[in-house]
């Protein structure tokens, strides 16, 4: 799946924060193909930081096998480190995923 982000700075005065650590908001779109042609099947937003270090985070009905932490992002980059399974282990392996905001990464 490929990643296309949008950074949707206006959603700061409709959609409240979370805390002080959440002070963005990211929207990534998911396309039906790998190449991200045609129109996006579903949008994904969520709060995320300009900094890393947010907490673990798994949705058992969207993130079947993996969570993520440390998700942040900046005027054309979403950035997060994806670890298999539900939980992020300290010490255990995962990857860090870079979105651009123009760019496609396995359907996203």
């Amino acid at each position: 799946m490929r990643f296309s982000l949008i950074f949707l700075a206006f959603m700061f005065i409709i959609i409240p924060t979370v805390s002080a650590l959440y002070d963005m908001c990211a929207t990534l779109l998911l396309y039906s193909g790998p190449d991200c042609e045609g129109e996006p099947v579903k949008h994904l937003t969520f709060p995320t930081s300009t900094e890393p270090g947010s907490p673990c985070y798994h949705d058992s009905h969207t993130m079947a096998g993996y969570a993520v932490k440390n998700q942040f992002c900046g005027n054309d980059f979403f950035q997060q480190d994806i670890y298999q399974g539900n939980e992020c282990v300290d010490g255990a392996s995962y990857n860090t995923q870079v979105f651009k905001s123009i760019g496609c990464i396995h359907g996203y």
